[in-house]
C-alpha cells in the first residue's frame, strides 16, 4: 500500500470505502473502475463519518489511486441519472474537493480530476466545464463519462 493510500485510510472510517471498488452507483448511474488505476479504494461521501458533515453539500464519492512511482489521483465523482444543472454539479464537485483536501496530506502530491458521470444538454456542459473546480488553490476542468462508462488512468492526467 503506498503512502497516499495509508494516510486517506487513516483518516477515513472503513465504513466508507468500497474496498477496491469495481464501480460506484447512485442516482440510477454508475461508473465502472475495471481499467482504473490499482488498488483503487473509492470513498463513499453519503456513508455515516465521511470527511464531510451530514449537511454540507457532497459529491457522491471519491476516487483514490497511489502509486510511489508517481503522483497519486484523487477524483471527486458525481453520478447524476438524468439532465443536470451545471451550477449544483460544480458546488458538489467542490465539496468533493475539500473532502481531498481534508484526508489527502498537504506534503503529497496528486493529481485531482472533478469527475460527473452522465449526460446534460450542450449547454450546461459547456458551463460546466468554463465554471470548473478548485483544488488547492488550481482551477480544475470538469471532465465528463457517460453512465456505465469506464474510469481510465488518463482521466487523472
Amino acid at each position: 500500500m503506498t503512502g497516499l493510500l495509508r494516510a486517506v485510510r487513516a483518516k477515513v472510517p472503513v465504513t466508507c470505502i468500497l474496498e477496491e471498488g469495481r464501480r460506484c452507483e447512485k442516482n440510477g448511474c454508475r461508473i465502472l473502475f475495471e481499467d482504473a488505476p490499482r488498488p483503487c479504494p473509492v470513498i463513499d461521501l453519503d456513508e455515516e463519518g465521511s470527511p464531510l458533515g451530514r449537511q454540507q453539500r457532497r459529491c457522491d464519492c471519491l476516487f483514490v489511486a497511489g502509486g510511489d512511482e508517481g503522483a497519486g489521483c484523487v477524483a471527486a465523482l458525481e453520478l447524476k441519472g438524468g439532465n443536470f444543472r451545471a451550477g449544483e454539479v460544480v458546488e458538489q464537485l467542490q465539496a468533493g474537493a475539500a473532502a481531498a483536501e481534508k484526508v489527502v496530506p498537504e506534503n503529497m502530491t496528486v493529481s485531482f480530476c472533478p469527475v460527473v458521470v452522465g449526460a446534460a444538454h450542450k449547454e450546461e456542459m459547456y458551463k460546466l466545464r468554463k465554471k470548473g473546480v478548485s483544488f488547492r488553490g488550481r482551477r480544475k476542468t470538469v471532465r465528463s463519462v457517460r453512465c456505465g462508462g469506464r474510469f481510465t488512468a488518463k482521466l487523472c492526467a
